[in-house]
């Protein structure tokens, strides 16, 4: 749908200005399709109460407004997001990493008496994080779908938006506690694919053992 704005006449004028009758234009706006001095002060005025840019001309975020009845509903804000997309493009890459790790490891063990020493915390410590990698994954792959219906939705059916809100806010939650336990514990502040890499540099110092 075009942009409205001052000088526009229309049925879509006419239909912008029953909403915003609707929505408690003060005073109540001529249905006429003309799109005056009048109409642009109440879509000014509507645009503010609904927390939109209030440059009075009627555009996709306050025609979408207007259906809703007031301000369209927020995204719930999403901890560490950036890592939440890195979990959907290519997360699963840590878990087979440390898969691979983890069989190296296994390669020196009772071969060379100090890698066993040295990776006997590592091996059960991979094991506790890569599970909770995957389960990082799976939800994160959820939150991710959930987000793309909500922004595909509020314009277009901001009611069925709100709906999805606590269904994000109930999985962000989940993922942020699986994203305190992987990289919590003995592991705390540092991720799985740095520690692997400190585990590969000193399996490459080993083979010169």
């Amino acid at each position: 749908m075009a942009v409205l704005k001052k000088g526009s006449k229309g049925k879509d004028v006419a239909e912008a200005q029953k909403l915003l009758n609707k929505a408690g234009a003060k005073p109540k706006l001529e249905e006429d399709g003309d799109f005056g001095p009048l109409t642009e002060k109440q879509a000014r005025a509507f645009q503010k109460k609904a927390k939109l840019s209030a440059d009075g001309k009627i555009g996709d975020n306050t025609w979408a407004a207007l259906k809703f009845g007031g301000p369209l509903p927020k995204r719930p804000e999403i901890m560490f997001e950036e890592d939440v997309k890195f979990d959907v493009r290519g997360g699963a890459r840590k878990p087979a990493l440390a898969k691979d790790v983890n069989q190296a490891i296994a390669q020196f063990e009772g071969v060379v008496t100090s890698a066993n020493k040295k990776f006997a915390s590592t091996r059960k410590a991979l094991e506790v994080d890569v599970k909770a990698a995957h389960q990082r994954v799976e939800v994160a792959k959820k939150l991710a779908a959930q987000i793309e219906l909500f922004d595909k939705s509020v314009k277009t059916d901001p009611a069925k938006a709100k709906k999805l809100v606590p269904q994000i806010e109930s999985l962000n939650k989940q993922w942020e506690k699986l994203y305190l336990g992987y990289n919590g514990g003995d592991w705390r502040g540092k991720y799985l694919d740095v520690a692997i890499k400190d585990i590969e540099r000193s399996l490459k110092a080993l083979k010169g053992v």
